[in-house]
């Protein structure tokens, strides 16, 4: 009779731990990959639970050139909805796209996302400017933005110059540019005196923050 006792204590431990692993599979949801916001120069993901319990012994990886594996960072457990924050780099990218791969103890999960969306834009400015400017005359600077990455809703073009030589009819302006496409802006100028005016133009989307300078002579007719 003992014996029967423990063979059925026995088998009610392993239903038990049947029932237990069967419910963590289907109560546990794919985790979910998106970008952090973004507060200075570096990118971030977050890796999101959103089932019912902890995700436990996560790894989050990224594939090589080889299709490797290689650990990012380790994570004893993600709670039910909560996150983990990852720093991203762009040597994790191939040809400008990461392929993270979150292993937990029931499942495995893939996902392929942009670097270029993350922050590594690919945008390549070039400013126009005429060699000199005539105090009193209307001068226009053009601003060419050619986007070899992913597309780009807004990009602030932020134009700083002294005042004193010369003003500027707007000094902001935000554009669009489209994947594989050039987008123009122009500025125009009023030169006030003569003098070495220099014109500084800041380009910013996201963690992408670039500035170009132009010297231009100003002079009197």
């Amino acid at each position: 009779m003992a014996a029967k006792n423990q063979v059925l204590a026995a088998l009610g431990v392993v239903i038990v731990v049947m029932v237990l692993a069967v419910a963590a599979i289907f109560f546990t949801s794919s985790l979910t990959v998106e970008l952090a916001p973004q507060t200075g120069s570096d990118v971030f993901i977050q890796v999101k639970n959103p089932g019912f319990i902890s995700a436990s012994n996560v790894k989050i990886s990224y594939r090589d050139p080889e299709g490797n594996k290689v650990l990012i960072k380790e994570v004893d457990s993600i709670p039910s909805n909560g996150s983990e924050k990852i720093l991203i780099r762009p040597e994790y990218s191939v040809e400008g796209i990461i392929e993270l791969v979150i292993d937990t103890s029931f499942q495995s999960v893939e996902r392929k996302i942009s670097y270029f969306g993350t922050g590594g834009v690919k945008l390549k400015p070039k400013i126009e400017a005429p060699g000199s400017m005539v105090v009193g005359n209307l001068s226009e600077v053009s601003v060419e933005v050619c986007n070899e990455g992913s597309p780009v809703d807004s990009l602030q073009i932020n134009l700083a110059l002294d005042q004193s030589i010369a003003s500027a009819e707007k000094t902001q302006s935000s554009v669009a540019v489209p994947q594989n496409s050039c987008t123009e802006e122009t500025f125009s100028i009023n030169p006030l005196i003569e003098g070495q005016l220099e014109l500084t133009f800041n380009f910013v989307t996201g963690n992408y923050n670039e500035t170009f300078k132009v010297n231009v002579n100003v002079i009197n007719r």
